[in-house]
Formats: structure tokens, sequence, C-alpha cells
């Protein structure tokens, strides 16, 4: 019946293996995983990139303005 079905219909019909990972041995079952796991690696290194380059920077501003603080009560309260 397989044989028999329209070019269309055989496509169609030979996504389902690909799709739940049957198609292939270990290789392709690897890269199947891999695959899957690369946009949470991708959204991982996209935040680490941008902590560094801009949260990181703000945690040092946050710092600094406590330094500071703490520095100008030391001054105002010598004695304590």
């Amino acid at each position: 019946r397989a044989a028999s079905a329209l070019p269309g219909q055989r496509f169609l019909n030979a996504r389902f293996p690909l799709h739940i990972g049957l198609w292939g041995g270990l290789l392709t079952r690897v890269l199947h995983a891999a695959a899957g796991l690369a946009p949470a690696a991708l959204f991982a290194t996209g935040v680490l990139m941008w902590w560094n380059r801009v949260g990181s920077k703000r945690m040092r501003a946050r710092r600094a303005v406590s330094r500071q603080r703490e520095s100008l009560a030391n001054r105002a309260t010598p004695g304590l």
C-alpha cells in the first residue's frame, strides 16, 4: 500500500519517523537531542553575556554607591 501512495503522502509518512527520532541510528538521535537542547543553551549563554555586559555594571555601581555612603557615614560619626 505504501508503494501505491501518492508522492505527497509518502513524504508526509516519511516525516513521522524523523519527528520522533526513529530514523537513522545513534548518531541521528544524538543530533536530534543536540538540536533540541540548542535553544536552551543559546538562552543561557545569552543571559550570561547580558549579565557580563549590563548586570555586572549595575552591581558595581550599586556597590560603589554603598561604599560611598558607608564612608560618608563613618566620617560623620568618627567616635563609633
